[in-house]
């Protein structure tokens, strides 16, 4: 059975040449608490495109004995198991089987700068992955719940203006909701959802004041541009989720 989590006492530390977040203290403890099944671990948007440099799982795979798969969208390196392949809401399921990925697995971790929310929208229908990492956007309000319209052939920088990518963590906390996870924390601007059947019951519904923070990260300084250009996003406001 799983242990409650205590992640507001975890100091995020790096433990691998891989994470420059901290993510590698908050993931350590999360399978701590909860356990692990099959240490099956799913990367995809590999800035470092080596699957060392920003890789969330790094510390999983080379130093906690974790096996796994990760993808990149321009680059492939089969040697050190990345794969090319450019995810649409559309081709990731077909993708992910034909890459045997299980259908339920220990860990994902989904960074692309942009189709975020819909690649795992999809995702989600056939797939249960116990713990997502999934990269939110946090200029946006607590309860603002705005998102990229979805466009296939999206890149970031391409139409985007600085720092206004992907969508906002409000959004993402009910998107996970609807497929039973529960949104624990959040660690610079990456969402840790858990699947609820895998939580102590005291994590379930975690009260959303604790898991959002504040102050803005500091990344956001380096962009410039206050405004984001509205044309290319949709506010759901109270509209059901795909």
């Amino acid at each position: 059975m799983a242990e409650k989590l205590n992640l507001q006492n975890v100091e995020p530390r790096i433990l691998s040449r891989g994470s420059v977040k901290g993510e590698d203290s908050i993931i350590k403890h999360i399978f701590e608490r909860i356990g692990t099944t099959n240490k099956f671990c799913v990367e995809f948007g590999t800035e470092g495109h080596d699957g060392f440099h920003q890789s969330t799982t790094h510390n999983l795979r080379f130093n906690l004995g974790w096996n796994g798969i990760m993808f990149d969208g321009s680059y492939e390196n089969l040697a050190n198991n990345i794969h090319r392949e450019f995810f649409t809401k559309e081709n990731i399921c077909e993708r992910f089987k034909a890459h045997n990925v299980p259908q339920t697995f220990d860990f994902l971790s989904v960074d692309v700068d942009g189709n975020d929310f819909w690649l795992l929208s999809s995702l989600l229908k056939e797939f249960q992955p116990r713990v997502v990492l999934v990269e939110v956007n946090m200029r946006f309000q607590p309860n603002d719940k705005w998102v990229l319209k979805y466009n296939p052939n999206f890149h970031y920088r391409v139409g985007v203006t600085p720092g206004w990518y992907g969508c906002s963590p409000r959004l993402m906390k009910e998107l996970g909701e609807k497929y039973g996870y529960t949104a624990v924390w959040i660690i610079f601007d990456n969402m840790v959802l858990i699947r609820n059947e895998d939580l102590h019951t005291e994590d379930v519904n975690t009260p959303w004041e604790t898991v959002y923070p504040k102050p803005t990260p500091e990344i956001y300084d380096s962009h410039n541009d206050r405004v984001m250009n509205e044309s290319i996003w949709m506010n759901y406001g109270e509209n059901p989720l795909p």
